[in-house]
């Protein structure tokens, strides 16, 4: 008896998370923010994100994407820190070029 209602809760268990993960995989709204990298713009992406607030400290919009460009260095000055409920923060890369050989 023991063995079936451990199984019957393991079983509930993972269609829940399942669940859940699924939801938690749609995104509602977005927008993305391009952010130039490079020396002269040192520190730009912290800013950028940083002063994407209210007048509370919360994010803007909490969906939103920070896009980097590709082949770009980005140098980082201080702390990325924000509030958010859902502890997401997207930033991607733009696409890049061919892939080149180390020989």
């Amino acid at each position: 008896m023991k063995a079936t209602t451990l199984l019957f809760c393991l079983v509930i268990g993972l269609l829940v998370m399942g669940a859940s993960l699924s939801v938690a995989q749609v995104v509602v709204t977005t927008d993305t923010v391009f952010i130039p990298g490079g020396p002269s713009n040192a520190g730009l992406l912290e800013a950028t994100i940083n002063g994407d607030t209210t007048a509370a400290g919360a994010r803007v919009n909490p969906m939103r994407v920070y896009k980097l460009a590709a082949n770009t260095i980005y140098t980082q000055n201080a702390a990325i820190s924000i509030k958010n409920s859902t502890g997401v923060l997207t930033i991607v890369g733009g696409k890049g070029g061919t892939k080149r050989s180390s020989f």
